[in-house]
């Protein structure tokens, strides 16, 4: 019995340290640092799925196989060093961790070198708290947010993408830049977090930002062109077609 209970120990431990990090992330190019030259950016595990980092100064990041919006479980929490200086963090922020509604805010703000920026939300409200030389104080970063995507109105002339549901391998996230209002995470969702979307857009070329089959990896960002009266899905990473199909209401 005693050695189960060691194993079983042992286990626990090596399953935490799988999902927690000893160190802050490297969100910075080029050799390591001492943790005195970088900025932390951090929250607590109180704010899983509240804040979801996207993009740093407008680029998304890889890391050991994950992109940021997935380091929300290391420690669970996300924990970056950035170098000090100016730089745009971009969050999904949600009310509490069970909404798919989210606002997309751009956090700007000159770094410091040797603080750490703790962050944290409150009924959908982000704010930073800044802590150096072992003192805390409230910091006053410039925060702003994203409008959401708005495609055309069904009586006006658009084109459409959809999505199912069914195969689970499309996880819209810009269109043109811009977020879609409901999210799993970081796709254009319905309430219902099932997967399945149909938006419209204007006819003509559009940039859409997207994972296909692997939200783990760096996203898709490809140039797309609609015409006008036709409904389109994705067939694999790279392609769409013409579709007739129409989403059913559940």
């Amino acid at each position: 019995m005693r050695m189960n209970k060691i194993v079983m120990a042992s286990m626990v431990v090596l399953f935490l340290g799988a999902f927690c990090y000893a160190k802050p992330l490297k969100a910075y190019s080029g050799p390591e640092m001492p943790g005195d030259e970088l900025a932390r950016v951090t929250f607590s595990d109180k704010m899983l799925l509240k804040i979801v980092l996207h993009k740093i100064d407008g680029k998304y990041y890889w890391y050991n196989n994950a992109t940021y919006p997935l380091s929300y479980n290391n420690g669970p929490k996300i924990d970056i060093n950035i170098l000090p200086g100016y730089h745009e963090l971009e969050f999904d922020v949600r009310a509490d961790n069970t909404s798919a509604l989210c606002t997309v805010k751009v956090m700007k703000h000159d770094f410091k070198a040797g603080a750490e920026y703790i962050l944290n939300v409150d009924k959908g409200v982000l704010t930073v708290e800044e802590k150096a030389d072992g003192k805390k104080a409230a910091c006053n970063p410039e925060i702003v947010d994203i409008p959401f995507y708005q495609g055309p109105e069904e009586s006006e002339i658009h084109a459409t993408l959809l999505e199912d549901g069914k195969s689970g391998v499309l996880w819209l996230m810009r269109i043109d830049g811009l977020p879609g209002a409901n999210f799993n995470f970081h796709a254009f969702f319905n309430d219902k977090w099932n997967g399945r979307f149909e938006v419209t857009l204007t006819p003509g070329p559009h940039v859409l930002t997207y994972y296909y089959k692997k939200p783990g990896v760096m996203p898709i960002e490809k140039d797309f062109v609609f015409e006008a009266g036709k409904r389109y899905e994705f067939v694999s990473g790279m392609e769409m077609v013409e579709t007739d199909k129409v989403l059913e209401s559940k």
